[in-house]
C-alpha cells in the first residue's frame, strides 16, 4: 500500500467523521428545540397561573377599579401594578415565544388582549402605562422600541382588543 492509498482512506475517514458529527448536532440540535418548547408551554402555564392568583388575590380591587368607583391613591398604584404585572408577563412570554419561533406568540398577547377587552377602564391603563415606558425607555436606551418584538407585540395587543370590540362590542 503506497502514501497515496493510505491519505485517500484518511480523506474517507474525514469526510465519514464531518457526516457524522453533523448528524449527532442536527439531533442534538432537535432535542434541544423540544426541551425548549416543553419549557415554553411549562413557563405558559405558570404564567397563567401566576395572573389568575393576582387577579384572584386582588378581586375585590379589580372588581371595584373596573366599576368606574373613585380608587384612592394607593389603591390606584396597586391597580397600575397589577396592570403592569399583566403586561410584563405577556410580553415576556410572547417574547420568548418570538425567540423560539414557536408560533405561539399571538396566545400570549391574545390573553390579556381578552382580560382588556373585558375591563375597558384597565386598557385605558394599560395604554398609558405602555406609553410611558416606551418614553422612558427611548430616553434611556434610544429608540429601541419602534421596532421589533416589543412593536409587534403591543400591535397584536390593540388589534386584538379592536377585534374583540368589533365582534362583541364593548364590554360594559
Amino acid at each position: 500500500m503506497n502514501w497515496d492509498a493510505i491519505g485517500a482512506i484518511g480523506e474517507i475517514l474525514g469526510a465519514a467523521a464531518v457526516v457524522i458529527t453533523l448528524i449527532y448536532l442536527s439531533v442534538q440540535l432537535r432535542a434541544a428545540r423540544l426541551a425548549a418548547d416543553v419549557n415554553l408551554v411549562d413557563r405558559s402555564r405558570d404564567n397563567d397561573f401566576e395572573c389568575n392568583r393576582l387577579l384572584l388575590d386582588h378581586a375585590e380591587l379589580w372588581v371595584r377599579a373596573n366599576s368606574g368607583v373613585e380608587l384612592s391613591a394607593d389603591d390606584n398604584l396597586r391597580v397600575d401594578r397589577i396592570v403592569r404585572m399583566l403586561s410584563s408577563d405577556s410580553f415576556h412570554a410572547y417574547r420568548r415565544s418570538a425567540t423560539l419561533r414557536s408560533g405561539r406568540e399571538r396566545v400570549h398577547s391574545a390573553r390579556l388582549a381578552g382580560l382588556l377587552h373585558q375591563h375597558p377602564s384597565m386598557y385605558q391603563r394599560w395604554q398609558a402605562i405602555r406609553e410611558h415606558s416606551i418614553s422612558r425607555q427611548r430616553l434611556l436606551v434610544g429608540d429601541w422600541t419602534a421596532k421589533g418584538v416589543n412593536q409587534d407585540w403591543e400591535r397584536d395587543v390593540t388589534d386584538g382588543v379592536a377585534t374583540l370590540n368589533r365582534e362583541y362590542g364593548h364590554a360594559s
